[in-house]
C-alpha cells in the first residue's frame, strides 16, 4: 500500500492533470479557504502552491484544471467566480505572473451567457476546442485565440 504522497497538505483536491515530460502534476484544490492549485514535483515528493488573481480577483472553488497541448498555459475553472482562467507556465512548468480571463458567466459577448459553476475541463484531441462542464448541467465548447 503506498501512503498518500501529499501529507494531508490538500484541502479538497478536486482535478488533476500531469506533465509527465516536466514530473509535474497539477491539482486544484477547492476547499473553503485555501483556493488555489498545487504543482507537485512527483518524484521529489515536493509541492508549491499558487493563487491565480485576474481583474483583481483571486480563485474561489477552483474545480478543475488541464494543460493545453504546448503545455504553456494551464487552464483553470474558478468555480466560485462563475469564469475560466489561464495562466502562463515558465519554461520549468511553473506558473509565472502572467493570468488571463478566458470566459465568466454573464458575458454575452462570447457566448457563456449561462456559464453557471464551471467543472471540469479538456481539450478536444482533433479539434483543439477546450470544453467546459458546469454545474447547470452543460457542456460547452470554446474555441480558444492562442
Amino acid at each position: 500500500m503506498r501512503h498518500p504522497l501529499s501529507r494531508g497538505e490538500m484541502g479538497l483536491p478536486q482535478q488533476i492533470d500531469v506533465d509527465r515530460r516536466k514530473d509535474l502534476a497539477y491539482v486544484a484544490d477547492g476547499a473553503p479557504g485555501r483556493n488555489r492549485v498545487h504543482v507537485w514535483r512527483m518524484a521529489a515528493e515536493r509541492m508549491r502552491s499558487f493563487n491565480v488573481v485576474v481583474a483583481g480577483r483571486g480563485l474561489n472553488r477552483p474545480r478543475g484544471l488541464v494543460l493545453d497541448r504546448a503545455r504553456k498555459w494551464l487552464y483553470i475553472s474558478d468555480s466560485g467566480n462563475r469564469r475560466v482562467v489561464r495562466v502562463k507556465l515558465d519554461r520549468g512548468g511553473y506558473p509565472t505572473a502572467r493570468a488571463q480571463l478566458v470566459t465568466r458567466g454573464g458575458d454575452t459577448r462570447d457566448g457563456f451567457a449561462r456559464l453557471g459553476q464551471p467543472r471540469a475541463l479538456a481539450f478536444g484531441p482533433r479539434d483543439g476546442r477546450l470544453y467546459v462542464s458546469d454545474f447547470n448541467q452543460r457542456v460547452y465548447a470554446y474555441t480558444i485565440n492562442r
